[in-house]
């Protein structure tokens, strides 16, 4: 009989210590989820960090605020998760001690159905149930520091579990705390990090828009430069046309010259051969003076033979005959003396005019020779002048190609500021969202702070040295169910 009663009432605790097994299991798996979620932020705090130093050593560019915004939402995910699994730890922990008391009532019912001999038994156990509850009952109000006695009764390997998953919770919720304390710094500077940020892309800004609107002033005085040089390079191209045609008129006036020049040569050839003419008709004259003489000479000796002969002719008709003779041959001699001395005069005269118009000839000569060497080297001139402006005109040319491609980079320079503009903008905008992210990620580690805050923890002792306590604890309870069982 006491055999069968000991069975069905087996049967009737099985079931309940089973849901208390499982119970105590989910717990711990739930824990478990908690240490994760917390490395995992503890992880993601270290990213954090590790991008904080970064931000701070180098400059602050476009790819780095976007690598810290991922960090920061990722940072952000396992806050909610920690917060879900603290509150699914604290409910798995009350329905652990719900059914613990469920099955403190199912042992106490069944213990009443027991024999008178186990009574003392019972009543020790229930003295150790009771006492179990009353050393867990502070955890419903969330205080952390209380701790169940371990002993060699039935409740000893319950306690120990019990104070193992509420040794696992107080660190869990320890290192919530300190990892809340962390991600507020680091929102903290991350939020004035942002706030340097904002400023420095605004100041970038308005410097990048009085830069553009320098190099538009730039590309106006270029442009300006550019039409200059260019009036300039027309101004050279007429020049050098002007030039050009002065060259061809000072080679038309030196061929003119030239040719006044032959002309003169030619003028003083003939002038010469006209003094020439001259000299052999002051020779001609000569001969004819001489031929003059002669002829005086002559009648005067016929008059002297007509005088002296009287036998051919009467003296009065010999006399008439020869005063004709002598009036026609003095008469004669007179018109070739006064036609000898009229060309000698006129010879002269030519002879003269021959001489000086020789000597002008040969000063227009000179003069022209002169003038033909100053307008060659008048030609000169003009031709290092042409060369001098062709030369200019090239550089106008070139100053404007290079003005004109100044100004296009100028424009691309201007283009280039908009795009960095917009994009210092950009910025400025992703900077300012993510302080918006970083007030919310506040704000959640604030609730999160607020929630952590109803828990009271005892002075947290080193991971190792609970987890130790943990382990004998453990040991102690399993020896106490061991002896249980067998007193059973």
């Amino acid at each position: 009989m006491s055999a069968v009663t000991y069975s069905s009432r087996e049967r009737k605790l099985s079931v309940p210590f089973v849901l208390l097994m499982l119970t105590v299991l989910a717990l711990l798996v739930s824990l478990m989820g908690l240490a994760r979620t917390s490395a995992l932020a503890s992880e993601r705090m270290d990213q954090l960090q590790v991008a904080w130093a970064a931000v701070q050593d180098g400059s602050v560019e476009g790819t780095e605020l976007v690598v810290t915004d991922r960090l920061m939402r990722r940072l952000r995910l396992p806050v909610p998760a920690m917060r879900n699994a603290a509150y699914w730890s604290l409910g798995l922990t009350l329905l652990s001690m719900v059914l613990f008391a469920w099955f403190i009532a199912s042992r106490r019912s069944a213990d009443d159905m027991m024999i008178a001999a186990e009574e003392g038994r019972e009543q020790s156990e229930k003295a150790a149930i009771l006492k179990l509850l009353d050393e867990i009952a502070p955890l419903a109000s969330g205080d952390l520091r209380v701790r169940a006695t371990v002993g060699d009764t039935l409740t000893g390997s319950v306690a120990d579990s019990f104070n193992f998953a509420l040794s696992e919770l107080r660190w869990l919720v320890g290192t919530m705390d300190h990892s809340v304390l962390q991600i507020n710094d680091a929102i903290e500077r991350s939020l004035n990090t942002a706030e340097s940020v904002t400023r420095a892309c605004s100041e970038q800004s308005g410097e990048i828009h009085r830069s553009s609107n320098q190099l538009v002033s730039m590309n106006g005085a270029l442009a300006e430069v550019t039409a200059d040089a260019t009036a300039a390079c027309s101004s050279a191209q007429a020049s050098v046309e002007q030039v050009e045609r002065g060259l061809h008129a000072l080679s038309i006036s030196f061929n003119r010259m030239a040719i006044i020049r032959n002309e003169a040569e030619s003028t003083t050839r003939l002038m010469s051969r006209m003094t020439d003419n001259v000299s052999a008709i002051e020779e001609r004259v000569s001969v004819v003076q001489e031929v003059a003489k002669r002829t005086d000479l002559l009648a005067l000796n016929a008059t002297i033979k007509a005088s002296a002969s009287t036998n051919t002719q009467s003296a009065s008709d010999a006399t008439a005959d020869l005063g004709r003779l002598s009036a026609e041959v003095a008469q004669l001699a007179e018109v070739l003396g006064q036609a000898t001395r009229d060309i000698s005069t006129l010879a002269g005269t030519i002879s003269r005019d021959a001489t000086d118009t020789v000597k002008s000839m040969h000063r227009s000569s000179v003069e022209l020779d002169e003038g033909g060497t100053q307008i060659q080297k008048a030609g000169e001139v003009l031709n290092i002048i042409r060369q001098n402006s062709d030369s200019l005109r090239q550089r106008v040319v070139a100053m404007a190609d290079k003005s004109a491609a100044q100004t296009g980079i100028v424009r691309q320079l201007s283009e280039n500021m908009d795009v960095i503009n917009h994009i210092t903008r950009q910025t400025s905008d992703a900077v300012t969202g993510n302080a918006d992210s970083l007030g919310e990620l506040a704000d959640l580690s604030a609730e999160l702070k607020q929630s952590l805050s109803d828990f009271n923890l005892p002075p947290r002792p080193s991971r190792e040295g609970s987890r130790d306590m943990t382990a004998d604890a453990s040991s102690q309870a399993r020896k106490a169910a061991d002896r249980a069982a067998i007193h059973g």
